[in-house]
């Protein structure tokens, strides 16, 4: 039961240390499993608990060995492994997990035990940053928890593969993927729950989408405070105060932010982030001089110890509070700092992404080719069953027809995901990851469509990459090619999510925009080229830059001759000396 994943922690140390008190038991197998369990209960901090653990592993492995229990003994191993990872011991837990794994069977009763090594193993790759590592483990220990039946550890190791998309900055396939573990995570304990809907509220504030995070993190604030500590309370309410002032909610952030303020807290990092959600409060309100005086506290205090998010989002403060005072000195500072982290962000995201975009997998179509894999093997196993009375003939045949039955249904259902991957790769530009020229253009006539009906403006953007070519001839091809993602890559962020862009040919690029008209269009089009011109692209840092056309689509107009004069208008641009947009 305590491994079941239903037991909330509190429950689960309550029922162990009922357990303990029972022992020594009849059976070696309990007393060793009792053992094994308390285990993992330990939280060791310092040298000396963590050699305390080691001494209760050496007496719960002479407890398995009495029990002859090669599981347990493996479940030890992990055990010590995590912990030698919790306290920072990285290659030592490593030889730890691989020596567990060297002895484990691959029989069906191990599985888990062999998934949770894979999964220790994946945590210390990626608080190593080693993402490719980490995900090929995290990935080994869902397939397997997987086929051993247990869902719960299963979604728990989804989430884990799911965190690491979210790193490597591709929300969408990071939010896809925890949104499945959260719905199946809801089955079980309420702790695990609420911890996976918060890294799901995360995901969805890098990804943009502040409403929904805001309502995520308001889902779980009552089993926030049911289990968790002040510390772990006020985080949440600081982080839903700082969505409510984005968000323009300033009575609610008052309200979570008196409720922080009555915690009293000492912990240095919460009071540093109160101190500066506050200020976003006050300057929110127009309280000009009490956020000042609030800026130069942190200023004193120092803000080098904080995390890299919280150093960028003073920053962002910084310059919104200069502006209010007017002061340009203070205003350039923060906008030259910033632009060096923008500079570092976007190579960053550029690069991780295409990691991101090499480990991708489609988790479900895996999950329902191991389901039905176990289903027909389960049928399988009935058949023979039922036909062990009948003669020998007669159950050769039919071994011999339900094998090529399952050899039939895997070879169809191969080929319905093979048709359904061809089917996506149809409608993608390999390289860059963006629509590729038959998928744009067939949403072009889709637009065209919807609005020649109802009578809705749409806008399109043509662009194209000033001197492309002579990128490929000074760097050669392979640095073109990450020229060609890290500019799509920065066009993708500054669209909107009901837009879309295609590659209509080697530097050429196409934005349709629904519901759009021409100065939403312009204003687009410019953030695009802004944006370009800013970031230094690929390993080499090369500065690029992009012409853009932009037109509104006129009432009646063709797909094609609205086609023709939004390239009119970009050949206009690079005609007048490029890294600019026209529209007309």
């Amino acid at each position: 039961m305590i491994y079941s994943g239903k037991l909330t922690f509190p429950e689960m140390k309550l029922l162990f240390k009922k357990l303990e008190e029972g022992m020594p038991y009849p059976s070696l197998i309990d007393n060793a499993r009792v053992l094994t369990a308390k285990c993992w209960f330990a939280s060791p901090s310092s040298k000396i608990e963590l050699e305390t653990l080691k001494n209760q592993i050496k007496t719960a492995l002479l407890a398995a060995d009495a029990a002859d229990s090669l599981e347990l003994k493996i479940d030890l191993k992990n055990c010590e492994a995590f912990n030698e990872y919790a306290n920072g011991n990285y290659s030592r837990a490593i030889d730890v997990l691989n020596l567990a794994m060297d002895n484990s069977p691959t029989t069906p009763e191990f599985l888990d035990v062999t998934a949770s090594s894979h999964l220790i193993l994946s945590r210390i790759y990626y608080a190593k940053g080693e993402y490719e590592k980490a995900f090929s483990e995290v990935e080994q220990a869902h397939e397997l928890y997987t086929l051993a039946g247990n869902e719960y550890e299963s979604a728990l190791a989804l989430k884990e593969i799911a965190l690491i998309h979210a790193d490597l900055k591709n929300f969408s396939l990071a939010i896809e993927q925890l949104e499945r573990a959260v719905e199946i995570l809801n089955s079980f304990n309420i702790q695990e729950y609420y911890k996976a809907v918060d890294d799901l509220a995360k995901i969805y504030e890098l990804a943009g989408e502040k409403s929904k995070a805001l309502s995520l993190y308001l889902e779980i604030q009552d089993s926030v405070t049911r289990f968790e500590d002040l510390e772990g309370q006020s985080y949440l309410d600081l982080k839903i105060a700082e969505l409510q002032i984005q968000l323009g909610q300033l009575a609610s952030a008052q309200y979570s932010l008196e409720k922080v303020q009555n915690f009293n807290l000492t912990n240095s990092k919460y009071q540093s982030i109160f101190l500066l959600t506050k200020a976003e409060w006050q300057l929110a309100n127009g309280l000009t001089s009490e956020a000042r005086k609030l800026y130069d506290l942190m200023t004193s205090n120092g803000i080098d110890t904080w995390s890299a998010n919280n150093i960028e989002r003073f920053l962002y403060f910084q310059q919104m509070l200069a502006a209010q005072l007017n002061n340009p000195n203070l205003e350039v500072d923060a906008l030259r700092k910033l632009l060096v982290i923008a500079k570092q962000k976007s190579l960053d995201i550029a690069n991780d992404k295409l990691l991101s975009q090499r480990l991708s997998f489609d988790i479900e179509q895996r999950g329902k080719e191991i389901a039905r894999l176990q289903e027909i093997n389960e049928v399988k196993g009935k058949l023979l069953s039922s036909e062990e009375a009948k003669g020998l003939w007669q159950r050769t045949a039919l071994i011999f027809s339900s094998i090529l039955i399952i050899i039939l249904i895997v070879f169809a259902y191969r080929q319905l995901i093979n048709k359904h991957r061809f089917k996506t790769l149809a409608l993608k530009d390999e390289l860059t990851g963006a629509a590729n020229r038959r998928a744009i253009l067939e949403f072009k006539r889709e637009v065209f469509n919807k609005n020649a009906n109802s009578k809705d403006v749409c806008s399109l953007i043509s662009i194209d990459i000033d001197h492309f070519k002579t990128v490929n001839d000074i760097y050669g091809h392979d640095v073109g090619d990450q020229l060609l993602v890290s500019i799509v890559n920065s066009m993708e962020e500054n669209i909107r999510k009901n837009d879309k862009l295609g590659r209509v040919g080697g530097e050429e690029f196409l934005v349709v925009l629904p519901y759009t008209n021409l100065r939403t269009a312009n204003e687009i089009a410019e953030r695009i080229r802004g944006s370009v011109e800013t970031i230094d692209h690929t390993t080499r840092n090369i500065n690029a830059t992009v012409s853009v056309g932009v037109v509104e689509v006129i009432q009646g107009e063709t797909p094609s001759q609205a086609g023709v004069r939004v390239d009119k208008n970009l050949y206009t641009a690079k005609n007048n000396g490029r890294n600019r947009v026209v529209a007309i």
